[in-house]
């Protein structure tokens, strides 16, 4: 079973784009729909940050914080950061933005796609931030959206716009930037396909999101 993760929509208009608020009490839980274990995984999105300086913003880990598959905003120099790890716990890529890219207040939109011999991470581009060609069997999934382990800690306030899009689907580590994104920035993905490939769980809404079987408090 491959995977996709992409916080961001698939082919759809821009308009009318929900933003979904998430408090520092919010958090999903992704387990009952993504193995621990993926041969391809694929993360995008158009966050907000909202935490205070210094305080770091867990997009989606793996369930381990920094010791695991995690994506996140490091509140100590405001950075795109994020590492991917393999199942026998070697990390297939890290990353650490080169400038301040997101500060409080600041909206960004990334992917993060993998597959064997072909690793990216993406930031408001389709050049990637990071890439790499490592061949591995699975990778570590990111399970678990604003939280930093599998219980909700590390939760933080941050606002999603137009939603989250996951796929466990074959296909799903050759989706880039452009496959989720507008020119503006913007997500163009809804509840279908992207690129021909599948959703296993799309949450564009802010119902869509306080209906969903792991969502961890009140979404607004």
């Amino acid at each position: 079973m491959d995977t996709v993760i992409v916080y961001s929509p698939a082919p759809g208009p821009s308009a009318g784009l929900e933003t979904i608020v998430f408090g520092a009490s919010e958090w999903v839980d992704l387990s009952a729909d993504l193995a621990t274990l993926e041969s391809e995984f694929v993360i995008a999105c158009r966050v907000t940050r909202k935490a205070a300086a210094a305080v770091n913003t867990w997009i989606a880990t793996s369930g381990a914080g920094t010791g695991d598959t995690y994506i996140s905003i490091d509140g100590s120099n405001d950075r795109f950061s994020g590492k991917l790890e393999n199942n026998s716990g070697g990390p297939l890529i890290t990353w650490a933005g080169t400038t301040d890219e997101w500060e409080t207040n600041e909206t960004n939109s990334i992917v993060v796609a993998c597959r064997s011999g072909n690793v990216n991470a993406y930031i408001n581009s389709n050049t990637p931030l990071v890439s790499d060609v490592d061949v591995y069997t699975t990778v570590k999934s990111a399970l678990y959206l604003n939280s930093s382990d599998n219980l909700g800690a590390g939760a933080a306030a941050m606002e999603w716009i137009g939603g989250v899009w996951i796929s466990a689907q074959t296909g799903a580590g050759d989706l880039t930037y452009d496959d989720f994104f507008d020119g503006s920035g913007l997500p163009t993905f809804g509840t279908g396909s992207v690129g021909g490939v599948a959703a296993d769980v799309a949450l564009t809404t802010v119902a869509q999101f306080n209906a969903y079987g792991g969502m961890n408090g009140t979404a607004t």
